[in-house]
């Protein structure tokens, strides 16, 4: 039984409740809520709306439905839906060069980021991903679950960046667990 405060008139009782869309693949596969639960997290910190923003409602609501009707090719789901996040919360980007410089210019550059090279040096190998992300996600070449943890430790990175409150992703170890190839 769940209850509704309505203006000044106390508390009634809210009589029927029906799920309007109910999830097919979401709740019962492990990768796909994995990456759900992540999503949650950051939009929970990052979505401060005080006024309705049917926009940003929409693009959730479509994208998660999408989510859960999509049967292959899901495992860049998280990184293109944090991308075009971004533009909704008002710092969207246009190409992996302008996230990458970002990045770098705050010294944020991930310390964690293989062997291959220093941070800053693997970030611009990283540009090419994003801009495949951002043109035409169904052609991303990125090679690994590995690379792909590193491009969201990135993503991260540029929400903190921008959202003062967003602080540590816990679900993101978890995440990049459960995905580990």
């Amino acid at each position: 039984m769940a209850y509704v405060a309505r203006g000044s008139s106390g508390l009634t009782r809210l009589s029927e409740f029906r799920c309007a869309e109910p999830f097919v693949s979401l709740p019962y596969e492990v990768q796909k809520s994995s990456v759900v639960l992540f999503l949650s997290e950051v939009v929970g910190r990052a979505v401060r709306e005080e006024e309705q923003n049917e926009p940003l409602f929409n693009f959730l609501h479509d994208s998660i439905l999408a989510f859960d009707q999509q049967k292959t090719g899901t495992e860049n789901f998280a990184l293109v839906f944090l991308l075009q996040l971004a533009t909704y919360l008002g710092f969207g980007i246009s190409s992996g060069a302008e996230l990458t410089d970002q990045v770098i210019m705050a010294g944020h550059a991930p310390t964690t980021m293989g062997t291959t090279g220093p941070p800053t040096l693997r970030l611009r190998e990283f540009e090419i991903y994003f801009d495949e992300l951002l043109r035409d996600p169904a052609t991303s070449t990125i090679p690994n679950g590995r690379v792909r943890h590193e491009l969201l430790n990135v993503i991260i990175r540029f929400y903190q960046l921008h959202v003062e409150q967003l602080g540590d992703i816990r679900s993101l170890d978890i995440l990049s667990q459960v995905l580990a190839e």
